[in-house]
């Protein structure tokens, strides 16, 4: 039954509920979350600064062609928050069979998921544009704003939220790839995060290693490499903290529940409810009764178990052997200290090695080889302390990845979402883009040939490296560092409505000279609140209050004199307006500051 309508207000009138509160998986930010926000962004880019990284900024909103699904993968292309634009896209759709420009037309936008593909499109826009950003590169590009993902919200899983990071793009060589690991741990360092650690992987050398166990199909292939995925990260969030655990734990065993059950169910058949009850109660337990185990045997177990239910969906449903599942699983065990995650690595290689074709097995070598030679560089150039984890579970789900892929961690989140960085090498995305932006630029001139193939000078041009900080993950792991807002230099107090133009006045030459001011502004009856009401004011001002009180009078307007009052040290002192206009510029001159 609907609700009456308030007396007196016309039905059209009546609010909904999605009229006065804010959309969710949305936030509001009151002056003390904001200002801890700000003081995080301003130290991630003052620290990349320092590595010579310049801040640029891309639209909210892109062309929804930016983001095909074959190269940021399905998962950030089915969280796109669509919108709709009444003009043409610069890119063509991503299909071989268009004959006329007007299929270049397209109304579908996207508000931007990250910041990866807009930079990418920025720098293939001016090196097609001619601009002199070939004379640029490699560009060291640095940004913080808002993105936006169409997902369930959870807590610190927002549907908007701010992201700060890099790009460097240009540089193709195993250099950038530690240069900027180097920056993303000296952030790290630098805002103090507590108990951070390092995730590190390699997309194209996790692809090979899937490639040894000749997967007899694509869907195969792909089964093998998401299942390897989630059993290694399921291992790495074992280790969080108790509050963390838990709630990854309440997730991930529900998750794991349904996928049993959809796996006994055969087919294309009506599920026999009674029978997949019976299997689960007989075979699979510890998911029906989830609280006989204690929160310390979940650690062990569920790993266990979504590895056997990996193990049987790969034998039956792919045909994967015996011996290939044990290897398998015994990669996605390897996480942990490099010399661990080589060593199991290396067994991997050997019991695959048998039918594995020699061109492979000399790529699968290079590669680890290459990577064994980053992690080494890596802890030269770092704090000899860092907690380093090579694992399987960076190799991260946006498919646009080709090199290192990496992530830091801190249980001090508290939650199931423990990452508060993520980022990698990445290649293919760039040329895609530069090849349909010169596909473009020939349909508009009429020359529907094929496109000239990339120079090695371009191609190794059309690469780039990053990564990005999750703002509200950091806020929640430095929830003890309490940022406050900016402290006033001095707040304008009025004793009465004759003093009110004076005072704004010299708050406004204070303005001028640098300082922060607060004015007292008259009440909406032209009247003055009492001095105590004021002073009270100008204590809290800011959130910590005003250094300096600057108190109007009548009597002391007359004499152009003020009465100049020390908040902090409770004194004050009578003295002509410019002589306490000037002290007030002198003293914050001498850093005599909040």
């Amino acid at each position: 039954m609907a609700e009456p309508t308030p007396t007196g207000v016309p039905p059209a009138e009546t609010l909904t509920t999605s009229a006065y509160s804010r959309p969710a998986g949305t936030r509001d930010l009151p002056p003390e979350a904001a200002a801890r926000r700000d003081r995080i962004e301003t130290r991630l880019l003052d620290r990349f600064r320092r590595y010579g990284f310049s801040r640029v900024d891309v639209p909210m909103l892109e062309y929804r062609d930016l983001y095909s699904p074959s190269r940021i993968g399905p998962d950030l292309f089915h969280n796109l928050v669509l919108a709709r634009l009444p003009t043409a896209t610069t890119f063509p759709p991503d299909t071989p069979d268009e004959d006329s420009i007007s299929s270049l037309s397209t109304h579908d936008a996207a508000l931007r998921p990250d910041f990866t593909a807009p930079l990418a499109r920025m720098l293939v826009t001016r090196l097609m544009a001619d601009d002199g950003m070939r004379s640029e590169l490699p560009a060291r590009w640095s940004y913080a704003g808002s993105v936006f993902r169409a997902r369930t919200p959870r807590p610190l899983r927002h549907i908007e939220f701010r992201q700060a990071g890099v790009e460097l793009l240009g540089a193709a060589h195993p250099m950038a790839d530690l240069e900027v690991l180097a920056m993303a741990c000296d952030a790290a360092d630098d805002l103090k995060v507590p108990d951070w650690r390092l995730h590190l992987g390699h997309a194209a050398l996790f692809r090979a290693l899937v490639a040894l166990a000749q997967p007899r199909s694509p869907a195969a292939r792909d089964a093998l490499a998401n299942g390897l995925v989630h059993a290694s990260r399921m291992r790495t969030r074992v280790l969080l903290g108790d509050a963390g655990f838990t709630r990854y734990l309440e997730g991930s065993r529900q998750t794991l529940r349904q996928r049993v059950r959809d796996w006994l169910t055969v087919p294309g058949e009506t599920a026999d409810t009674a029978r997949i009850d019976a299997r689960m109660a007989r075979d699979w337990s510890a998911l029906v009764e989830p609280d006989a185990l204690s929160l310390s045997d979940w650690r062990t177990r569920l790993p266990d178990l979504q590895e056997r239910l990996l193990a049987e969906i790969w034998t039956r449903t792919h045909g994967v052997s015996d011996h290939h599942i044990d290897a398998l699983l015994g990669l996605a065990r390897s996480s942990g200290p490099p010399d661990a995650f080589f060593g199991a690595v290396a067994r991997y290689v050997e019991a695959m090695s048998a039918h594995a074709p020699v061109e492979l097995l000399d790529r699968v070598d290079r590669q680890l080889a290459a990577f064994h030679d980053l992690t080494r560089d890596l802890r030269a150039v770092t704090d000899s302390s860092l907690d380093l984890t090579v694992t399987p579970a960076a190799s991260r789900g946006i498919a646009y990845y080709t090199g290192i892929t990496f992530e830091i961690h801190t249980g001090a989140t508290n939650t199931a979402y423990s990452a508060v960085c993520g980022g990698g090498r990445y290649s293919g995305l760039h040329r895609w883009l530069h090849n349909r932006a010169a596909r473009t630029a020939a349909l508009r001139r009429g020359d529907r040939g094929p496109v000239p193939a990339l120079s090695r000078e371009l191609t190794d041009t059309l690469t780039g490296v990053g990564f990005a900080f999750g703002v509200e993950r950091l806020d929640a792991a430095l929830r003890e560092q309490q940022a406050v807002r900016a402290r006033p230099d001095a707040y304008v107090v009025v004793r009465d409505t004759a003093s009110v133009r004076p005072a704004f006045q010299a708050a406004s030459r204070l303005r001028r000279a640098g300082l922060a001011v607060v004015c007292e502004l008259p009440t909406a009856r032209y009247t003055v609140r009492d001095l105590p009401a004021q002073l009270d004011s100008a204590s809290k001002a800011g959130g910590r209050g005003a250094r300096y009180a600057l108190v109007f009078g009548t009597d002391e307007v007359r004499r152009d004199n003020v009465d100049l009052q020390d908040l902090d040290a409770q004194t004050a002192r009578s003295l002509p307006l410019a002589e306490a206009e000037a002290w007030l510029c002198s003293s914050a001159a001498r850093g005599v500051r909040p």
